[in-house]
Formats: C-alpha cells, structure tokens, sequence
C-alpha cells in the first residue's frame, strides 16, 4: 500500500494508494475518520448497482448509514441541482456531524465535495474516487465546484477531504471510453513535470497501461498525484504554479461547454486543448519543434488524434476563470516536463 500526505492550510490529510484491499476492508479504514460512525454515501448511480450493497454491508448496525445514489453527468453537474439535495440531506437527517462520502468519480466528487462545503456551513468529507480522471487528479487538491450554463466550475469552493481512499481495481471495470479520458489527465502530468517521470513511465509501458496491469496502475496514481501534491502545496489557492496543472485546459474546457457535455469526454477536450497550447507555445518561440513533436506523438500513441479547431469554442474562451481583464493566462510548453503561464490578450488568441 502506497501513502501520501497532502499538506492544506487546515490540515493534513492521507491518501491511501491500493489494489482490492481498501474495498475489501473499508470499514475499518473509514472507522480512523468516523468516531461517531455516522456517514452518508454520496454515490455515482451506475456504481451503485455494483459496489453499493457491498460497501454498505461491511457496517454492522451500530453504524447509522444513509446514501444517496445519483446520476454522475457533467450536465447534473449544475446549480440547479444543489438545492434539491441540499434538501434530501435534509430529509434524510444529515447533520453537520455526519460525514459526506463521495464515491465516484470526478463528477461526484465535484458534488459531493461542494455539498459538504456549504451545507450546514460544512460536514467532513472522505473521498472514494473510482475513475481514472478521479484517482490521478481531481480527489486532491480541494477544488470542488458546480457548472453553469456560460462556463464549467464557474461556482465553487476550496474544501479539501479528511481522507481520500483509492482502489485501483475499480479501474479494471471502468469503461473504455472513461479510461482513456483519464489517460488524458496522466499525459498532462507527464508534460509539465519532469521529476516523476511519467513520460519515461507512458513511452516504455504502453502495453501494460493499456492493459490496465495493477503494478502500473498503482504507479500512474501515485506518480501522479506525487505530481499534484507538489504544486497545490506551494499555491493551494490557484494564485500561480499551480495553475501549470491547467495545462490543455483553456481550450479543453471552452470545448466542454460548447458542446454542453454531450458527447466529447473530458480527456478528449483536454488533449485538443494540449494540442492548441503547444503550438501557441510553438508560435510564441516558447519551445522547439522538437518539443511539438514529442507531444503529439505520445498524444497519438494513446489514441488522441489532433482534430481541426472549433473557432466557437475560442470564443467561450473570453469566460475563462483565468482571465483577467483583456489578458488570460495560457499555460504553455517550454520542454517535456516544463511548463510556464503566458499571458497573452484573449481577444487576439486563435489558432496558430
């Protein structure tokens, strides 16, 4: 078992890295963070089907467990939504000294780390993540966030969880389609960060990582989040290096909205998104064509074509949560593993 330690402003927190034996034995990991063993389960409703049962029946009934299965799109994923469960909490008998437990994945734990912020001005929150995208990046870090109709995450919160709990093998059953989102996030990594060497990891094991291996999936999430944890602990509040995790992300997301999640993954706007930011990069003399060419081939190699730019989703760019008056800053490639923020005028940025 892997361990990590995530330094916030208010506390410390682990993040527990395995293969079966957290789902197994859930209980008594949960126990550590629950003394008064009173929690709900916030859960994604497919995995409810599979998994629901068979977490919830390793507490016995001196535990007082409630749950609430929902529908994990990016379009629930709204305002709109919150209200209504704030209100099933509420019915349920959640109080602010229940723990909210968000099993899903980054979608849920959107939600369900945003429902913990600001009902009852706040209840702890343990994260179960379950997708890719999920265990390598958004279950650290405390972003947490709802969309509006004009933006992705435009409303949100900082609110980290006491504890975050991952189990690879629930990657093995995640569809295809998902899995290779979450690929996208790990590519990211491995381009804006040298000291894991997750490039090196991604060119000599693509078999295993598409074979989804437990050895080399351990590895990705811990190298990963190792990543992460870096920079959120340096700029916790998104002020400045962390904003290099946005890589791919600027066009990546106007993409999503334009398309009002329908049917691009997250992954796949974010690798075009990577694909319009290296050659910014190339066209703004901030790196070589060398460079350019590393990262469309590993792009390629895991199965992101470069697609031809939408000239709308350019436009949703004006409403970017990194603009700041008439500039908005890019994050641009200098080399493999090293990444910078570039401002540049949003109204002048196109394709280069």
């Amino acid at each position: 078992m892997k361990i990590l330690k995530i330094k916030a402003q208010n506390h410390t927190y682990p993040v527990w890295i395995d293969d079966q034996k957290i789902l197994r034995n859930l209980k008594p990991h949960l126990e550590k963070y629950i003394p008064n063993k009173r929690a709900l389960f916030f859960m994604s409703k497919n995995l409810e089907k599979f998994y629901g049962p068979r977490i919830r029946g390793q507490f016995d009934s001196s535990w007082n467990i409630k749950h609430i299965a929902w529908e994990d799109t990016e379009k629930n994923k709204a305002f709109s939504h919150i209200e209504p469960l704030c209100k099933k909490l509420l019915s349920l008998g959640v109080d602010r000294y229940t723990t909210l437990i968000g099993v899903g994945g980054g979608v849920v734990g959107d939600m369900a780390a945003f429902l913990a912020s600001i009902y009852m001005r706040g209840l702890n929150y343990i994260a179960l993540p379950t997708t890719l995208i999920s265990q390598t990046d958004s279950s650290i870090g405390g972003k947490c966030g709802v969309n509006l109709a004009d933006g992705k995450n435009l409303i949100g919160s900082f609110y980290h969880p006491r504890a975050v709990f991952i189990d690879t093998s629930f990657l093995k059953t995640l569809p295809q389609e998902h899995y290779q989102s979450g690929l996208a996030e790990v590519i990211k990594y491995a381009f804006i960060d040298s000291a894991s060497n997750l490039y090196g990891l991604l060119q000599k094991n693509k078999r295993s990582v598409l074979a989804r291996t437990p050895d080399i999936l351990k590895k990705i999430v811990f190298y990963a989040l190792k990543t992460k944890k870096q920079f959120i602990e340096k700029d916790e509040r998104d002020h400045s290096v962390r904003q290099l995790l946005n890589f791919g992300h600027t066009y990546g997301h106007a993409l999503e909205t334009l398309d009002q999640y329908a049917s691009i993954t997250h992954g796949s706007a974010i690798a075009q998104g990577m694909y319009i930011a290296t050659a910014l990069s190339l066209k703004e003399k901030i790196c070589s064509p060398e460079t350019a060419t590393k990262v469309k081939m590993l792009l390629k190699e895991y199965g992101f074509e470069e697609e031809k730019t939408n000239p709308n989703a350019l436009k949703n760019i004006l409403n970017d949560k990194k603009r700041n008056g008439e500039n908005l800053n890019w994050i641009l490639l200098e080399d493999i593993g090293q990444a910078k923020i570039h401002s540049l005028n949003v109204r002048a940025t196109n394709r280069p």
